[in-house]
């Protein structure tokens, strides 16, 4: 009988085992398994007890209550909806802090989104019950804004249900009583399907006892002191495509703007032009904006897509300080504007002569020759198609300044939507000697090339054509082998060593490196310029920042 093997001779060796030592080495291998998991269980539980203590000692519990509040406030919408103020206070419940972070910060309760309802339903009791607690709620939450600056947005359906007979969703009885007896308010946007619930709304305002009750009790100070009187900031929106028996109505005697609080900064969003039957003119002769309301604005955002007739409007805006305007549009005339019209803004263009600020959404440069601005610090163009290729912005650009005298006083300038041939921009543009920030918005231009629109080619000519400039961003580039080249040799051809921020965003495409746009600096300039990639997942920005 051999004798038994010992369990090193067979570890240490290719023998094959018997089958009694088979099951020796089955019964170790089954008794190891058992202590791993054992030991992995412990592990477990160990892992489980240092991830907690981890949780104490996490930098998250030493954030100041107020930075966390402010996080708070990045997270959720400015102005809340009914589902956004849940969201909100579910962050007040994950524990003590958050929920003192979340009351002291009170930016999150200033701003509220109420929507049309479907009270009509309802029988008067229930109706009046609903929204009293509704109307109870809404002042609590603003009770936790203390002296926060608050606002209010009321959204109506597209198409009211008064076209049919129903209850306009203008009168909604919350809203009414809010602007009549609740809390002062900062900014109020209105959002209604027509001018017949704009009538209906300020009949609702109308401090007189003759005004319709709207399901809002009356308050003795409403006429001198309520919260609609003192509004300082207004925006009215209209559906953009009316609904055709909320569009008609007879053209007033007097302005419905008479009735409107005397705010300053004022929003206008009027419907698309084509939508509205008749005349072009038929709904800017309803709204009639009373020259008095107009003269006291000093902020106006206006949607517009009624053609020349806008002059007329702006001429009684003496006092703006800021205007953006929406064309919506490629294109500032329409059809039906006579020629007459035209050759007389062309010929004396409107002058806004304080006017500080302009901003053009969804437009043609055309419109600049209608405008004069003396005083303009900021200009910011979006262009969209048919009239944004980079000769002709630029050209609209360049007689704009040199007419209103604004090359040496320009601060900011912004022109987003441009195109180039191959996705090069030329930016043909005046000496803007006080100049200080340009921002290039384009997904279709990979490289922009500047030069002066009227230099002669002499030698001894000053060609810094920004030379003050401290702000350069150039967004949603194509990616291109080219990337930045052009731009940052033109940076280092100014001749004054002027600090600048260079802030570049690039849309999908080739990946460029740091060192490929590092070596685009020469080597005696580049402790002056450092050229920084910053990856995301569908996007990066690289920053060139320096002494330029």
């Amino acid at each position: 009988m051999s004798r038994p093997r010992t369990i090193a001779a067979l570890v240490n060796s290719n023998i094959l085992p018997s089958s009694v030592e088979l099951l020796t080495f089955h019964n170790r291998v089954h008794g190891l398994t058992s202590r791993i998991d054992k030991l992995l269980l412990e592990v477990q539980k160990l892992e489980d007890k240092r991830t907690t203590y981890l949780a104490v000692l996490s930098a998250v519990r030493r954030i100041p209550l107020d930075v966390l509040g402010e996080i708070f406030a990045l997270l959720i919408p400015r102005d809340l909806t009914v589902h956004d103020r849940a969201a909100l206070l579910r962050l007040g419940q994950v524990c003590r802090s958050w929920r003192a972070a979340m009351f002291q910060e009170r930016s999150v309760w200033s701003g509220l989104v109420l929507r049309a309802c479907v009270c009509f339903r309802l029988g008067k009791l229930r109706l009046e019950r609903a929204h009293g607690t509704e109307y109870d709620s809404i002042i609590q939450w603003y009770g936790r804004a203390g002296g926060y600056r608050k606002r209010l947005t009321y959204t109506a359906s597209e198409r009211c249900p008064c076209h049919i007979g129903k209850r306009c969703e203008a009168t909604h009885p919350t809203v009414v009583r809010l602007l009549r007896q609740g809390p002062e308010l900062h900014h109020f946007t209105l959002q209604l399907a027509g001018l017949n619930c704009l009538r209906q709304w300020l009949q609702c305002m109308d401090p007189s006892p003759t005004s319709e009750s709207s399901g809002a009790p009356s308050s003795p100070s409403s006429a001198v002191a309520d919260p609609w009187r003192s509004l300082r900031s207004l925006s009215l929106l209209f559906s953009r495509r009316l609904h055709p028996t909320s569009q008609h109505s007879d053209v007033p005697t007097t302005s419905y703007f008479a009735q409107f609080p005397k705010v300053t900064t004022f929003r206008l969003d009027l419907p698309e032009g084509d939508s509205y039957g008749e005349t072009v003119g038929s709904l800017v002769q309803r709204l009639h904006i009373a020259p008095d309301f107009l003269g006291r604005l000093t902020s106006f955002t206006l949607k517009w897509d009624w053609g020349i007739r806008l002059l007329d409007t702006l001429t009684h805006c003496v006092a703006l300080d800021s205007f953006t305007l929406d064309l919506g549009t490629n294109r500032f005339l329409v059809n039906t504007d006579s020629i007459d019209n035209i050759d007389k803004w062309r010929a004396t263009p409107l002058s806004l002569p304080f006017l500080r600020e302009f901003r053009l959404r969804q437009g043609g440069g055309d419109i600049l020759e209608y405008l004069a601005m003396p005083l303009l610090r900021t200009l910011d163009l979006e262009l969209v198609d048919a009239q944004n290729h980079s000769d002709t912005a630029c050209v609209d650009i360049s007689r704009f300044l040199k007419r209103c005298e604004l090359t040496t006083t320009l601060q900011n300038l912004r022109i987003c939507g441009i195109t180039g041939l191959d996705g090069t921009a030329f930016i043909h543009l005046p000496i803007l000697s006080a100049l200080k920030s340009l921002e290039l918005d384009s997904s279709k231009v990979h490289s922009y090339h500047f030069d002066i629109d009227d230099w002669d080619g002499t030698p001894n000519r000053d060609r810094q054509l920004f030379p003050v400039m401290t702000e350069f961003r150039l967004l949603n580039l194509r990616r291109s082998i080219l990337s930045l080249s052009p731009e940052i040799s033109y940076l280092l051809e100014r001749a004054r060593a002027e600090h600048c921020t260079v802030t570049v965003s690039y849309t999908d495409g080739p990946y460029p490196s740091e060192s490929s746009l590092q070596r685009l600096v020469p080597s005696d300039r580049s402790p002056s310029i450092t050229v920084r990639v910053i990856g995301s997942k569908f996007t990066d920005t690289v920053k060139a920042i320096g002494k330029i």
